[in-house]
């Protein structure tokens, strides 16, 4: 019996692993396919939590004013624009 083929995205960290990548600070940190993982799989949250924590700011704020759907709306609005944002910053690293 022939051995399993590893899937793509396993081959493509691990061929990335090898690199080493330049931090700000001027130190040098070997990225390993451990790390990848964890950078894209916080991405999977990151959107819904700034979503969430907008809209319920907004729904706050409604309470609080009386002003029925408007800030909510808003809050979703700018809650979204933030992690859009947040995840453009994690991708231009």
């Amino acid at each position: 019996m022939p051995p399993a083929r590893t899937p793509w995205f396993v081959r493509q960290l691990e061929r990335g692993s090898g690199r080493r990548k330049e931090l700000r600070n001027g130190k040098r940190e070997k990225g390993g396919v451990y790390t990848q993982v964890a950078r894209y799989s916080s991405i999977i949250f990151l959107l819904p939590s700034c979503l969430l924590v907008g809209y319920l700011i907004g729904y706050l704020l409604d309470r609080r004013l009386d002003s029925d759907p408007w800030i909510s709306v808003a809050g979703l609005l700018l809650g979204g624009v933030a992690g859009l944002v947040r995840v453009v910053r994690m991708f231009s690293r």
